[in-house]
C-alpha cells in the first residue's frame, strides 16, 4: 500500500516542492500559530499560579489606601502625601468650560471655529499630568497650554484667561492684579517673550486664597 503523505513539521521546501504548494502553506500557517498557542497557555499557567500564592488582604481596601495613623504621619511638610492633597483638591477644567470660555471669546469679536481639538483636550490636560502641584504651577501650565498650543481659530488668548480666572475660583483662589496687567502677561506668552517658568513665578507674586483677598 501506499504510504500517506505527511505534513512536515518544519516549514522547509522540498525538492520539487512550490511555495504554493499545499503541504507547504498549511505549514507555514499552522507551526507558528501552535507556538505561539503554547507560549500563551505557559504564561497563563505562570499567572494563575503566582495569583493561588500570593496572600490575600483581609478586605477588598486592604492595603489600597493608607490608614488614618498613616495619614496624619504623612501631614507633615514636604510629604508627598501633602502634595498629593494640596493637588486634588484644585479644580479640574473640562472640554466644556473651554468650549464656554471660546464662546465668551467669540462673543467679544473673535472668530468661532476650532483648528486642532487634539492640542486643546492635552492643553486642558497639562496642569494634572502629575508634575504641577500648587495652584500657580497648573495656573501657568493651563494658560502656556491654551496660548502656545493655538488650538482655537482665533480668541485663544481670551479662552486662556477665562479658564484660569474658572480654575483660580473654583479652587478657592484669586488673582490680585489689575485686568490690564493680565492681559499684557498673556499677549507676552503668546508671543514668546514669558515661558512657563516665569508665568509660574508670576502666577506665585499674585495668587491668594479668596478668603485672604
Amino acid at each position: 500500500m501506499p504510504a500517506a503523505s505527511v505534513i512536515p513539521l518544519l516549514p522547509v521546501r522540498q525538492p520539487g516542492q512550490s511555495r504554493r504548494s499545499r503541504d507547504y502553506r498549511i505549514c507555514r500557517t499552522t507551526v507558528p500559530a501552535c507556538r505561539r498557542e503554547n507560549r500563551e497557555t505557559t504564561l497563563h499557567r505562570r499567572q494563575e499560579a503566582r495569583a493561588r500564592n500570593r496572600p490575600r488582604a483581609a478586605s477588598p481596601a486592604a492595603g489600597r489606601y493608607p490608614s488614618a495613623s498613616s495619614r496624619k504621619s504623612r501631614s507633615s511638610a514636604g510629604s508627598p502625601w501633602r502634595y498629593w492633597r494640596i493637588a486634588s483638591s484644585h479644580y479640574r477644567v473640562a472640554w466644556v468650560d473651554a468650549i464656554r470660555g471660546h464662546d465668551e471669546a467669540v462673543r467679544g469679536g473673535a472668530a468661532p471655529g476650532i483648528l486642532n481639538e487634539h492640542n486643546i483636550r492635552s492643553a486642558l490636560a497639562r496642569p494634572y499630568h502629575g508634575y504641577h502641584t500648587f495652584i500657580d504651577e497648573k495656573a501657568a501650565a493651563l494658560v502656556h497650554g491654551i496660548v502656545s498650543s493655538h488650538g482655537f481659530v482665533d480668541g485663544n488668548k481670551r479662552t486662556a484667561l477665562y479658564l484660569v480666572e474658572l480654575l483660580l475660583r473654583r479652587s478657592g483662589y484669586r488673582l490680585v492684579e489689575d485686568d490690564v496687567a493680565v492681559a499684557d502677561t498673556i499677549v507676552a506668552v503668546a508671543a514668546g517673550d514669558m515661558d512657563y517658568e516665569a508665568l509660574a513665578q508670576w502666577f506665585r507674586e499674585r495668587v491668594v486664597r479668596a478668603e485672604t483677598a
